[in-house]
């Protein structure tokens, strides 16, 4: 009975009121679904992007995170007043408070201020001596003698070849060709034979070795050697081919692999757990080993161009005074290059690990690098 009588109430005023209803309906949907969108980005007090930095909005489930950039974006936030709140591992938690539009974009910018301590600042100036380690060290100590040409892992990159003798094209004296098989042949200097290759520190090929078997991305850096003067003993095989070239190949295979890298927010979860503490939470910080600094190399094709930056790095020192290289993330960064270059050289670093209440302990760590193009003094006429 009472059914049939709201049925019969909403009827009847279905067919005397249809447009004031149709109104109020229009006013309810519009309402319900009144969302607006809050871009921006966080940033240091220079104006780097500071990665991995979590964003919500007070009394939603909203949540956004920080990209390499810096940049963010929250959407579906109800219209009307809220309030973004940042926070980030390292960093003193900030907020503002926006009027929200319906159906509108609004863009905020965040300034974040460094609170935990960070190791001392490591500076990577162009043009001074460098020590290198690691599998490639080899590599770099020979191209700093100035015999070969050498084409880095950074070139690679910067170039993005479909195929490594596309590299190899822009090599003085190296002549490409491919025959009806597809097959790449590579000869030096107009030489009818074959160059020698050698892989990782080993000879290649008895017979022909085709180049374009390796992965452009999959290749950490190449040697060329057009004579047989110039070739380093290390890479002189009384068996193999020694008067058409040698051609020297290092691929990534070397280098040691990491897990996949914790996100900045997961090393947040495992401070709050007390599974890595941080600065304020040990009696004695962690700290640099200075009886074994380990400075990054500066990016060639950067150096070249004169472009000095910083980066900011954040991992986990370990109980045997090591990074682990699961933590090994970027917070801030003026080009990707530096980065890779110091999750290298962290990846070798030693430090001097944390205690507390008497016992080592891990810790989370941020460390900045400043990479430094000296000026040019001008000539005296």
């Amino acid at each position: 009975m009472h059914c049939s009588f709201v049925r019969l109430q909403v009827r009847s005023r279905a067919v005397v009121s249809a447009p004031l209803i149709l109104s109020v309906w229009l006013s309810f949907a519009g309402n319900a679904v009144a969302q607006g969108i809050v871009t921006g980005a966080v940033q240091d007090s220079i104006g780097t992007g500071i990665n991995g930095a979590q964003i919500s909005v007070t009394g939603t489930a909203i949540r956004a995170e920080s990209n390499d950039n810096g940049r963010f974006s929250l959407r579906g936030i109800p219209a009307g007043p809220a309030s973004i709140h940042v926070r980030r591992l390292g960093f003193a938690p900030t907020s503002v408070d926006v009027v929200v539009t319906n159906g509108a974009t609004q863009h905020v910018d965040f300034t974040v201020t460094p609170v935990a301590q960070r190791l001392s600042g490591v500076v990577v100036q162009a043009g001074q001596p460098r020590h290198y380690e690691g599998y490639l060290a080899g590599f770099y100590e020979r191209r700093d003698r100035g015999f070969g040409r050498f084409i880095t892992r950074d070139e690679i990159a910067a170039r993005n070849p479909m195929r490594m003798t596309d590299m190899l094209r822009m090599v003085p004296g190296l002549h490409i060709s491919s025959n009806d098989l597809g097959e790449s042949h590579v000869r030096v200097r107009g030489n009818r034979c074959w160059p020698s290759v050698w892989i990782d520190g080993s000879p290649a090929n008895a017979a022909e070795f085709d180049i374009d078997w390796l992965q452009p991305d999959n290749v950490a850096g190449m040697e060329i050697y057009s004579g047989e003067a110039t070739v380093p003993p290390e890479f002189v095989d009384p068996l193999g081919p020694r008067l058409c070239g040698t051609i020297v190949v290092w691929t990534q295979h070397g280098e040691p692999r990491k897990k996949r890298t914790m996100s900045a927010a997961e090393l947040a979860e495992m401070v709050t757990r007390l599974k890595v503490y941080t600065a304020e939470q040990v009696d004695v910080p962690a700290q640099a080993d200075s009886t074994a600094p380990v400075t990054p190399l500066y990016p060639d094709t950067l150096y070249r161009q004169r472009v000095p930056g910083h980066v900011v790095a954040e991992f986990v020192v370990d109980t045997a005074g090591r990074s682990e290289p699961e933590t090994i993330g970027i917070v801030s960064s003026t080009d990707a290059r530096f980065s890779a270059s110091v999750a290298r050289a962290i990846l070798q670093a030693r430090f001097i690990p944390a205690q507390l209440r008497g016992r080592r302990v891990r810790q989370v760590v941020q460390q900045p690098y400043a990479f430094v193009v000296p000026a040019v003094r001008a000539r005296r006429p």
